[in-house]
């Protein structure tokens, strides 16, 4: 069995949890992020869910990461509740993975890096469908020679501090542990597919995520390393074209190039403060002394 290769500038002191804040795919100034008004709207409106549910898989998929990471190799001492959010985590970056390849595919984006995201991740797509007919299918679930949990399965390679080894100023893997999170029952018919960490690459203490439900597998971190890298591209593809597109209307009536690239806020967040009087004495038969607020 070929050795899995581990790669990291970093000594292994430097691991610890792993539980830094991460940079986001796609950087606060970035265009998407801050959509001219002159955009067509229909147009902004795809943009929008494209950029809200790229983060969403990136959120989700960095949750499951830290849970990985706080637990170690105590994973399966963790309460029920923790199971259960790394499953949430899972299914919203299915749910969100879909609405990313039903956004792309009603945009004018074709090419062949498109066409790959797409089969890629139509896994994505596959797995919302089964779970949204899942009333209509239990039947044919339940008669299948073989079933995963229902929700399915996650499973992770896990390198504990004690198999990284520092040799000539080098990072040595020793060895790795593999983790298998079921979402459910277990019945005689079960079935689970186990990540082979032999050959991969893991970058990082935890690393290889991968979803099992309904017989179909999806890469959690693959969707994350392969959205960042495509949504990069759409947002460096849009301003560039709005850029020619401003500059020539600028140009044509006489305008401001800087005005057509005006912008409404985003992600606006607003703290209000709100002062009491103090209470007076409720009368009798009142029910709410702090009605003089």
């Amino acid at each position: 069995m070929k050795n899995a290769e581990f790669s990291s500038t970093r000594t292994a002191k430097d691991w610890g949890g792993g539980c830094e804040r991460r940079a986001r795919m796609l950087p606060e100034n970035a265009f998407l992020r801050k959509l001219p008004n002159t955009i067509d709207e229909a147009q902004a409106i795809k943009l929008e869910g494209l950029v809200f549910s790229a983060d969403a898989v990136e959120f989700s998929f960095n949750e499951i990461k830290r849970i990985a990471l706080i637990f170690g190799e105590k994973i399966t001492d963790a309460p029920s509740g923790v199971r259960t959010r790394v499953f949430i985590d899972a299914w919203n970056m299915v749910d969100n993975l879909h609405v990313i390849r039903q956004v792309i595919k009603s945009m004018d984006v074709a090419g062949e890096r498109t066409d790959e995201f797409l089969a890629k991740y139509e896994t994505a797509s596959l797995l919302r469908n089964k779970m949204d007919h899942l009333a209509a299918n239990a039947f044919n679930i339940s008669k299948a020679s073989k079933r995963n949990p229902l929700h399915g399965s996650v499973s992770y390679a896990y390198v504990p501090e004690s198999e990284i080894k520092e040799v000539d100023g080098k990072l040595t893997l020793n060895g790795a542990g593999i983790v298998v999170i079921s979402s459910g029952r277990l019945v005689p018919k079960s079935s689970i597919a186990v990540v082979n960490p032999a050959g991969m690459l893991i970058s990082d203490r935890a690393g290889l995520f991968q979803l099992e439900a309904f017989g179909l597998v999806l890469n959690l971190e693959n969707a994350v390393r392969d959205m960042s890298a495509y949504l990069m591209k759409i947002n460096d593809s849009f301003e560039e074209n709005f850029l020619k597109t401003i500059t020539n209307i600028a140009v044509e009536k006489g305008l401001n190039v800087d005005d057509l690239k005006h912008n409404n806020a985003a992600g606006l967040t607003v703290y209000l403060t709100v002062k009491f009087t103090p209470p007076s004495i409720a009368s009798e038969g009142e029910t709410d002394p702090s009605s003089g607020a």
